[in-house]
């Protein structure tokens, strides 16, 4: 639904089955909110923006995808929401 940019499906995939937001995608070890944010879904990152901070298999948190990938709305979106400013990945 994330690679799709189907906000409703996210949507309703977060109401019916909340456990899906913390699956690690096996190939990228990301979670869905990681792919949002680095592709600049902002919208999408809303929706999931209860696992915001988790961080990925790589260690990078939504914040560090997006700040990474240069989708400055999307980093102003978590930053207003208040997400961890100073979390470090592990390298």
């Amino acid at each position: 639904a994330v690679e799709e940019r189907n906000l409703q499906k996210v949507r309703e995939l977060v109401k019916s089955s909340p456990g899906l937001q913390k699956h690690v995608d096996e190939l990228s070890g990301q979670m869905p909110v990681h792919l949002a944010a680095c592709n600049g879904y902002t919208e999408i990152v809303e929706a999931l923006i209860l696992t915001a901070e988790e961080k990925s298999r790589s260690g990078r948190t939504a914040l560090h995808e997006a700040a990474y990938s240069g989708h400055l709305e999307t980093v102003k979106f978590l930053v207003q929401k208040k997400v961890q400013l100073d979390a470090l990945t592990e390298k």
